[in-house]
């Protein structure tokens, strides 16, 4: 039943590119979430791997895979972050561009398990954390960055959110600036690395109003 709701899967999927969707985004791969059973096997992990890969077949449009670890209105699902150390080697293998996972709930507890793994995918971190409703300072999500890079190439590094805002209802206003300091963090690291900054018209002096008192 799992293969034959994958190729219902890839139907819809080949139908959207031909529609001339360029990029999608499949969410979500049971992989990290299935290796935190005692029970789950490397076989089980290997036929997640392989369902999942079967809904890919023939989509030829630029793959993003979202993982994350829950959202249920804006709760965290585990007190303590599980690790991704596990499942890890199972997502490198799914048919996708480019692999995201959470970092900013755990403060990049995983990010040591890329030292040694050579992949041509691109790793797309979060830096914002979905499940909490303070606005990281830029600086935070710099330093963030800047532990991401000394394990993964900034050629590979992709800056994201830890997962969604909208489904579970985060505040607009929160999720608007939590993305303001995601960009204002990466411009942080980028004129450290030398790269060209993206403008953050939110933080731009001159778009802003001011009051003035009137005597």
């Amino acid at each position: 039943m799992i293969l034959e709701l994958c190729d219902i899967m890839n139907m819809e999927l080949r139908d959207m590119v031909a529609a001339g969707c360029p990029l999608i985004q499949v969410e979500e791969p049971p992989h990290h979430m299935r290796a935190q059973q005692p029970e789950c096997t490397d076989a089980d992990l290997e036929f997640l791997t392989e369902a999942f890969n079967r809904q890919l077949t023939n989509v030829n449009a630029e793959i993003w895979v979202h993982t994350c670890w829950g959202n249920p209105n804006q709760q965290r699902v585990h007190w303590k972050v599980p690790s991704y150390e596990r499942a890890l080697p199972h997502l490198l293998q799914l048919n996708c561009d480019v692999l995201t996972i959470e970092c900013a709930s755990s403060d990049g507890q995983d990010l040591h398990l890329f030292k040694h793994i050579k992949t041509d995918k691109k790793i797309g971190i979060g830096v914002v954390n979905h499940c909490y409703t303070v606005v990281e300072p830029a600086e935070h999500v710099a330093a963030l960055i800047r532990k991401a890079l000394e394990y993964i190439s900034k050629e590979r590094l992709v800056i994201s959110t830890d997962c969604g805002f909208g489904r579970e209802g985060l505040s607009r206003r929160i999720a608007f600036y939590k993305c303001v300091a995601l960009v204002e963090g990466t411009n942080i690291v980028r004129r450290e690395v030398g790269l060209p900054e993206a403008r953050v018209r939110a933080a731009d002096p001159k778009l802003w109003f001011a009051g003035k008192s009137i005597r």
